[in-house]
């Protein structure tokens, strides 16, 4: 990447992964060798900033350093999208380790079951990805070498050193990299010292004296959830598989243990009436009431058996090679970050924990499975395409339908059980009305004018391109109207550059943004067409509510092998419910609104609604509540944990189908 080139008058360009203290020395090396300087990075900390500053201060940059703007890096709204593609190639990059990970924990982890081994590849795996951060280090190289072809400057890149590295792949493409010029710089995680002591850290916190609190627990098996939503049964609700059981309400525990939702006087009280037991799981989940904190010290037994497996990894690391000492490394943090925890549920007698989390490494299934229980959980998004986080790793996982079930099959999920019940989320949210606002927005859009409403569902990313066009098409065209559904509501701060734009549409009275609140298919019920992009679960929710929908797909995910056989929607046809650019999309609409006859099937994916959903009678919380309680009746009969989940299994399948247990019957 480096190109001796005469710099005189030019400032060297360098692209940093991650701006740190530890950027200073290789700065320093490329002024020394190319002169002024010119950063640009893509994220950064405190003290990168300062030292960067410093470095500004002192001339040895020629201005303050910039962060690259996402999009440059990972277009969404563009052909340049390759977003789903990336992390499903990553995803089969990084499972080529997995056998390798496995070996290792059979000579360094004693008497543990096969779930808890293929649970800890998973996490391992699941970890490794989000460092790679779906190839961010190529997409900069890719990026670095565009920026050595628009300018006359040299171009260094600073990496920060992945997780894992040494595997054959891996090893290759550092090869061309460090053959271009590519530096990297130190960091902490990877030096054994700091690993270990991290490790041990997290023990010697397990063992800090118990705190029982001042609720009184239950002396049966109980069930544990996650406090997120609340409680209100009118809407998204914690409890929603709950009120469809016969579950006693004093088996259950109401766990806080997120900064965003504390106890409050309020919440504890609601609680109270509904004869659940709250109980706090951190300090950082106290809110008003710290009597209900409850911990317990690990004992001197298991901190023993942690330190002795820790030491076994320590020797055998300082034998091993670098990809075997790097996956050893990760390995120490992931077997200690659920000692606490595991604590915790043992004491607390949770049989079953229910927990909103469905991807990023699953410390909790570790920790429920170590305490003698089972994590259940689903998914509140619908998936692409395999990768790490359709990886599904509580013991029993809740799928919409079969293409869930199919990507996550191909995505090496080690659920004990994944079983269809159909889409939960959706029926808690349909069921609830849009706002007097939302339906006036509606109206007056159609008042002005507007013959065709589209409803356009945003990306959490910056998707630029996507706005000028569609906003830009309302300014043109007086027969149609947009109602924006953002995924956020800082839209005016994102997008400011296109304030002319969203001030002119929004003039012509046919353009109105909703509240970011309002359930996609609520949102989309008040439209003839919704228009979704990034990932479709929006997309996918608002096909069950009976909307026409149109999906933006421009990675052209149907046409690379890697993704094609997941794409469900893709599958009905050209034209019909995934395009891949505005302009084809915008004559269809417009053929359509002169003649409906031209494309009657336009945004119609009737025929693959039960891929997504094969129920859509509104049961699926009925049958996750009938489920665990079948389970529960199963522990207290006194059944081993393996054999209630496989008697819930077979009482799901006789009732709602065997093809309905996709794994594990």
């Amino acid at each position: 990447m480096q190109v001796d080139r005469c710099t005189s008058g030019n400032n060297c360009i360098v692209i940093v992964q991650v701006l740190s203290f530890f950027t200073l020395i290789p700065l320093l090396n490329s002024y020394r060798k190319y002169g002024k300087l010119r950063v640009l990075y893509v994220t950064s900390n405190v003290l990168g900033i300062r030292v960067a500053n410093l470095l500004y201060r002192t001339s040895i940059l020629s201005c303050k350093a910039c962060q690259i703007p996402r999009e440059e890096i990972y277009p969404i709204d563009s052909s340049c999208n390759k977003a789903h593609i990336n992390k499903t190639e990553t995803y089969n990059e990084l499972s080529e380790l997995q056998q390798t990970i496995f070996n290792l924990i059979n000579k360094t982890i004693k008497n543990v079951d096969a779930y808890y081994r293929k649970l800890l590849v998973a996490n391992i795996i699941k970890r490794c990805n989000d460092d790679f951060r779906n190839h961010e280090q190529q997409r900069l190289m890719n990026y670095a070498h565009r920026m050595l072809e628009n300018n006359k400057n040299n171009v260094v890149v600073i990496l920060r050193p992945l997780l894992v590295r040494g595997y054959k792949r891996m090893a290759e493409r550092e090869q061309d990299w460090l053959d271009d010029g590519v530096v990297y710089q130190f960091t902490f995680s990877k030096n054994i010292l700091v690993a270990l002591a991290r490790a041990l850290y997290r023990v010697i916190v397990s063992m800090m004296p118990s705190r029982p609190g001042s609720i009184c627990y239950p002396d049966h098996k109980s069930v544990g959830v996650e406090a997120l939503w609340g409680l209100d049964e009118s809407k998204q609700n914690d409890f929603f598989w709950w009120n469809h059981s016969d579950i006693h309400c004093s088996r259950l525990m109401y766990l806080f243990d997120r900064n965003d939702y504390q106890p409050t006087l309020d919440i504890v009280s609601r609680v109270d009436k509904q004869g659940f037991t709250p109980i706090a799981m951190n300090r950082h989940a106290l809110g008003e009431f710290p009597e209900i904190y409850f911990r317990k010290r690990v004992s001197l037994v298991r901190i023993a058996q942690m330190i002795s497996t820790l030491l076994r990894m320590l020797v055998l690391s300082l034998l091993s090679d670098t990809l075997s000492r790097d996956i050893l490394f990760v390995l120490m943090i992931e077997i200690v970050s659920s000692l606490k925890l595991e604590k915790q549920y043992q004491a607390l007698g949770l049989t079953a924990l229910w927990h909103h989390r469905e991807s990023g490494p699953d410390y909790l299934s570790a920790a429920m499975h170590l305490a003698g229980g089972i994590r259940v959980g689903t998914h509140w998004s619908c998936a692409d395409s395999p990768n790490t986080s359709n990886m599904r790793t509580p013991h029993v996982f809740f799928l919409w339908g079969s293409h869930e079930a199919k990507i996550c099959m191909g995505s090496g999920s080690v659920s004990q059980q994944l079983i269809i019940a159909g889409c939960a989320i959706s029926e808690i949210n349909l069921g609830t009305m849009p706002s007097d606002s939302t339906l006036t927005k509606s109206a007056s859009v159609r008042d002005k004018g507007a013959e065709t409403v589209l409803v356009l569902f945003d990306s959490s990313a910056t998707v630029t391109n996507f706005y000028r066009f569609f906003l830009q098409w309302v300014l043109d065209d007086s027969r149609v109207g947009i109602l924006i559904k953002p995924k956020k509501s800082d839209l005016s701060m994102k997008y400011s550059e296109l304030d002319d734009l969203f001030s002119s549409a929004s003039a012509t009275g046919r353009m109105h943004i909703l509240e970011e609140s309002i359930w996609p298919g609520n949102a989309a019920k008040i439209g003839d067409f919704c228009v979704g992009i990034g990932t479709i679960s929006a997309v996918a929710v608002s096909a069950l509510a009976g909307a026409r929908t149109i999906y933006l797909d421009y990675a052209k995910l149907d046409h690379n092998p890697v993704t094609k056989p997941y794409s469900t929607l893709a599958s009905l046809g050209p034209n019909r419910c995934v395009f891949y650019d505005h302009e084809t999309l915008q004559s269809s609409v417009l053929q359509y609104l002169d003649d409906p006859l031209s494309n009657p099937y336009l945004g119609d994916a009737t025929p693959v609604l039960d891929q997504f959903d094969p129920f859509r009678d509104g049961k699926a919380r009925q049958r996750i509540g009938e489920y665990i309680e079948c389970y529960l009746n199963s522990i207290d009969k006194g059944k081993s944990r393996d054999h209630a989940i496989k008697c819930a299994a077979i009482n799901y399948a006789e009732k709602w189908g065997e093809d309905k247990v996709v794994q594990g019957l």
